[in-house]
Formats: structure tokens, C-alpha cells, sequence
């Protein structure tokens, strides 16, 4: 099999650690893509997911069951330093008890770990010595934040156009995917007195009425951001007599137990979901919930922050060749295919394209056979904002990479199988879904070609189709890129300019209107945006219902957040084709493939 540019250690840049599995699902829910699994240091005992958030490949892991405190995730934070040596940061993502009073802290909100004077933003309260006057001396130091991360909450804060629900959108994703994860209620958060007890005779304490603590009601039910001090330890404060000391002493907003053991071994940024108020009448009701603001906040602050890349495998400046140059080939050449080998591109999967105007104002150090000659024409170009780009400028794209790399076009020990199946599924009269998982390290590029094939399909047979693509472009593609090229197709446009567009109403309105005279039509779904897609296919399903309408929804994908996604449409019926991996030594030209095609698939067989 050709060597496809397999992922490794040295391409992740950035840890995730969370103490419970609760908390790594929900984390695992906002992943834009997953990565195949690598093989680590048999003394590393973590499992590991793999992906990319926000542009960052992450390695995100949890502690074992059962085990929780500073010193395993200590030995956590040790144990994937190991097997990822360019991990840069590393984020402690979980739930925690809140510390009503200074702040208006309320379950659901989150808290971000934020140095306050000497303080490096989490205070280990039980490390220190105790004195014989019954003092207790704090000893030692814990180390702050990466300055990357500061800097990113720092424009987070100063942000005029951040929404004023920001999580929403992620943690609506997390509570379609999982419906436990949703909001419990308003009336299930009760505030205790500290001189109150919890009653283990009463499970939910709703008899002890004059022991709560009166709050003003929120306006709004979503969860509010909170930065500064975090309380960590190795034991479980369940006492709010003790929870208020610590608060006082300490000027902390929440406890928790593990942040103490990572920070000295990693640099790390702590998030945590408030689940409970750290007094006895700590109960399990929240937590999902609050596991699920907690992994939206590192959603949104990784958008805003440059991905790293390790040193030595700085991936190569991705240029439009056609744009860029008079030349017809990319100057790296590709191998024959008489020599068994794969024709694509060099293509670094786990990383995303570095933009070049990055590279002209920030230089390093590339390794020597990966320097392109840039023209200074285009060093100026690059410096003005882009056009969006149109529907055909993304196929052109999508079908330039296609013939390049080969994976799908010239093999017919899985093309032969999969026209077959495709051909059977168009011919149904019901609305249903058709999810084509490619397998293997080369999932990704496979995906994308296939879903350029199938498009060029269905267009050659004269069938009714919109479709959503991601090529990789040098500036990749945005969520209002592919509105942008999705309205096109639709017969609409939008203010591409305007950032501050909701484009779930934008579509919601868009899409049935142009679609109310046709009676029968393809959408194909193949891009990395995982809440775009969710919009999306929530629109199509209400699109289904109506009589009279036959939606044909062909989702391609390699990761299986959108093997997933299909649950959320349960009147469809849903197909699954995973493929077989292709076979180099049978290889055939990009003609004779689409003779084969046509001679299966007639023009009257997807009708």
C-alpha cells in the first residue's frame, strides 16, 4: 500500500485532560475531526483520542476508572508528555464545586483559571506545613498559565462581537449528540445555608425550604464565564463550612482535584463546569451539563489561538499551483504509476495547511527540501482580503485533488461494489441517508475525493443536487465560505463580509424556500465543520416530513462524530458502506473509470 503520510507523536501540539469519562465525551462530541489511533510507550498507561479542534491536533485522555487526585494526574500529565514530546499545553477540562459569594456563581457556569497577583491561578490549599501554634504555612509554588493561552482569553474578553451566550452553539452540539448532557432545569439548583445539613433521609432536600439561600433569578438560563483562582486538593470538600474558609483565605471561585498535580509537570490552562457548591448536598443531577460547558469553552478559545507546529515538521506552504504559477504540475513532481506508488500530493493530514502570509511575517526555520519560491506579486496579493470563494472555484478544486491523488477514481476492487450500492440506494423512493466511512490513514483524502465523485455522478446523470465540499486550499475554507457557495446553488446570496450572521436562521429560510418545487433531489454532505453539518441536516429533516418529498442525504466523512450526527434523524432510515482499503497494484486511467461508471448507471437509473 503507498505511503500516505501517517500521523505521528511529533504532529500533536496540544493535551486535553479530563478526570472522568463523563467529561472526556463531551470534549470528544466537539472534536472537528478524529485521528487513527498511534502506538505509545507500553509505559504509557493513558488511552488516548485523537483529533483536531479549532486547527490544534490534540491528544485528549482521561484518568482511569476510579482514580482521581493530584498524584494520578500527576502521573497522567508524565505519562503524555512521553508519548507527545511537542505537546506545547496542555488543558485540564472537567466539572468542579463552586464557591458562591464573591462572584455570582450558579451550576452550569464555568470557571478559567486566571494568575491573580502572586497567585499562578490555582492554589493547591492542602499542600504546607503545619506550625505548633495550629497554623497551617503554605510551601511551594505552582506555574502559570502559558502566555499563548493568556494572550488568547485576553482577546476572548476584549472581543465587541462575542455573543452573549458564546457556548451555546457547542453545547447544543454536545445535547443533540448525547441527550443526557442537557440542561436540567432551573429549579434543580438550589443554594444551601452553610449551617445546613444535608438530610439523608430527604434525597433532593426540596422539604428544607427555609434552609436555601435567596437568589435573584438570572435573566437567561445560560451559563455565565468566570476568570480567576482555582481551589485544588487531594481530597473532596463536601462541607461549606470548610468550602467558605477556603474561599476566604484563598479568594477562590471553585474546588476541585487535580490541577495541583499537572501544572509542575505540564504548562496548563484548568476549565472547569460548576456541578454542585462543594457542602452535602453535592449530587450527580449537574454534572453532565456542566461537563458540557466546560468542553465548549476550550472550543472556543482554540479558535482563536495559532496553531503550533513542531519543530522539524513544519508542514510544506500549500499554494493553488494554477493561481500562483504558470505552471501545470506542483514542483515536487509525483511518482508513476508503474512504480506501484501513489501519485497524490505530499499532504500532512494531522495538521492544518500553514496560510503563507503567516509565514512572511513570522519566519522560521523550514527544512530545506520543503521551501517554495514565492513570487513577491503574490506575497502583495495574499495581504488583501480574499473574495469568497464560488461553487465552481471548490469544485475545480475538489476535482484537482481527486485526479491527483488516485485513491478512488482508479481502483476498481472498491469502486465496483460501491456504484453498485449507490446506484440501489438512488433508486428507493424514500427519504433516507447514505454515511460512506472511508477506512485506514488515508480516510481523509479518500473522503474527499469520494465525495467529488459521487457529486460528479449525480450531475452527469442530470439528478437535482446541492452539495457542500472542504477542499484544502491554501486559506481553508470557513463556515461562511460554504454558505456562501451553498446559497450560490440555492439561487441566494448573503453579505459574505457580515461575521456576525446567524447561519442556521440564514439557511433555515433559505433552503426550503428553493427546494418547495422539487419533488426529489441529493445533498451531499462532505465537510469538516461538525455544528454546520448538525444545522444543516436539522433543517433537511424537518424538509423530509413533508409529503410529496424525496431527500436523498449522502453524508461522507471520516470521523465518527458523524456516524453519530445520523441519530439525530430518526425517521430516515440510514446506510453505512465502509469500503475496502484501495488496491495500488490494480490501477486503471481516470477514463477508464468513468467508462465503467456509465455503463453501470444509465440515465434513467437515479430517477
Amino acid at each position: 500500500m503507498p505511503n500516505c503520510t501517517p500521523y505521528t507523536a511529533s504532529y500533536y501540539t496540544m493535551g486535553i485532560i479530563c478526570a472522568l469519562d463523563k467529561e472526556l465525551l463531551a470534549v470528544r462530541c466537539l472534536l472537528d475531526s478524529v485521528h487513527p489511533p498511534l502506538r505509545v510507550s507500553r509505559h504509557d498507561s493513558n488511552s488516548y483520542t485523537l483529533g483536531t479542534m479549532g486547527g490544534h491536533n490534540i491528544a485528549a485522555t482521561c484518568l482511569p476508572a476510579s482514580e482521581y487526585g493530584t498524584n494520578s494526574a500527576a502521573s497522567a500529565a508524565s505519562q503524555i508528555r512521553m508519548s507527545f514530546p511537542e505537546l506545547e499545553f496542555c488543558l485540564l477540562v472537567g466539572i468542579a464545586g463552586g464557591i458562591p459569594g464573591k462572584e455570582d456563581i450558579r451550576l452550569r457556569d464555568v470557571v478559567v483559571s486566571l494568575p491573580i497577583g502572586t497567585r499562578s491561578g490555582v492554589v493547591q490549599h492542602d499542600m504546607g506545613k503545619s506550625t505548633p501554634d495550629v497554623c497551617f504555612v503554605e510551601t511551594g509554588s505552582l506555574q502559570r498559565p502559558p502566555r499563548v493561552l493568556l494572550g488568547g482569553i485576553s482577546s476572548l474578553r476584549s472581543n465587541p462581537h462575542l455573543a452573549s451566550n458564546p457556548l451555546r452553539e457547542f453545547v447544543e452540539i454536545i445535547s443533540r449528540l448525547k441527550p443526557a448532557y442537557s440542561f436540567p432545569g432551573r429549579v434543580n439548583d438550589l443554594l444551601f445555608q452553610p449551617n445546613c445539613v444535608h438530610d439523608t433521609s430527604d434525597a433532593t432536600c426540596d422539604g428544607q425550604v427555609n434552609c436555601q439561600v435567596p437568589r435573584t433569578p438570572r435573566g437567561t438560563n445560560h451559563p455565565y464565564i468566570h476568570y480567576g483562582l482555582i481551589g485544588s486538593g487531594n481530597k473532596v470538600v463536601k462541607d461549606a463550612v470548610l468550602r467558605d474558609q477556603l474561599a476566604k483565605k484563598y479568594n477562590i471561585l471553585c474546588l476541585e482535584m487535580e490541577a495541583a498535580g499537572i501544572l509542575n509537570v505540564l504548562p496548563c490552562l484548568v476549565i472547569r463546569g460548576i456541578c454542585d457548591y462543594s457542602d452535602s448536598h453535592k449530587s450527580k443531577v449537574w454534572q453532565e451539563y456542566a461537563a458540557a460547558t466546560a468542553a465548549a469553552y476550550p472550543k472556543l478559545l482554540l479558535i482563536d489561538i495559532r496553531a503550533y507546529g513542531p519543530f522539524g515538521h513544519i508542514a510544506p506552504v500549500a499554494l493553488d499551483y494554477t493561481e500562483a504559477s504558470n505552471a501545470s504540475e506542483p514542483p515536487n513532481g509525483r511518482a508513476s504509476a508503474s512504480d506501484g506508488q501513489s501519485d497524490r500530493l505530499p499532504r500532512h493530514p494531522a495538521r492544518p495547511l500553514q496560510r503563507l502570509e503567516d509565514i512572511i511575517k513570522s519566519p522560521v526555520a523550514v527544512p530545506s527540501g520543503q521551501l517554495i519560491d514565492v513570487k513577491p506579486s503574490l506575497c502583495s496579493a495574499l495581504q488583501a482580503p480574499r473574495m469568497p470563494r464560488s461553487a465552481t472555484d471548490i469544485l475545480k478544486k475538489a476535482e484537482s485533488y481527486a485526479e491527483r491523488r488516485g485513491l478512488w477514481n482508479d481502483v476498481p476492487s472498491d469502486t465496483t461494489p460501491l456504484i453498485a450500492a449507490l446506484k440501489e440506494w438512488a433508486e428507493t423512493r424514500s427519504s433516507d441517508v447514505l454515511v460512506l466511512e472511508p477506512q485506514g490513514p488515508s480516510a481523509e483524502p479518500r473522503a474527499d475525493d469520494l465525495a467529488f465523485e459521487v457529486i460528479s455522478l449525480l450531475k452527469s446523470q442530470s439528478q437535482p443536487i446541492h452539495w457542500i465540499l472542504s477542499p484544502a486550499f491554501a486559506d481553508p475554507l470557513t463556515e461562511h465560505d460554504i454558505v456562501h457557495c451553498l446559497a450560490e446553488q440555492l439561487g441566494g446570496s448573503f453579505n459574505h463580509s457580515d461575521t456576525t450572521i446567524n447561519l442556521q436562521e440564514l439557511l433555515s429560510g433559505m433552503i426550503p424556500q428553493a427546494l418547495d418545487d422539487i419533488g426529489k433531489f441529493f445533498f451531499v454532505l462532505a465537510v469538516k465543520h461538525l455544528s454546520l453539518t448538525l444545522s444543516l441536516l436539522e433543517i433537511l429533516k424537518a424538509i423530509q416530513v413533508k409529503p410529496g418529498r424525496t431527500v436523498k442525504i449522502i453524508m461522507v466523512g471520516y470521523s465518527p462524530l458523524y456516524h453519530q450526527a445520523t441519530e439525530m434523524l430518526p425517521s430516515a432510515s440510514v446506510h453505512h458502506i465502509r469500503p475496502a482499503q484501495p488496491n495500488p497494484k490494480r490501477r486503471r486511467t481516470q477514463t477508464r473509470w468513468r467508462e465503467r461508471v456509465h455503463a453501470q448507471i444509465q440515465p434513467d437509473s437515479c430517477r
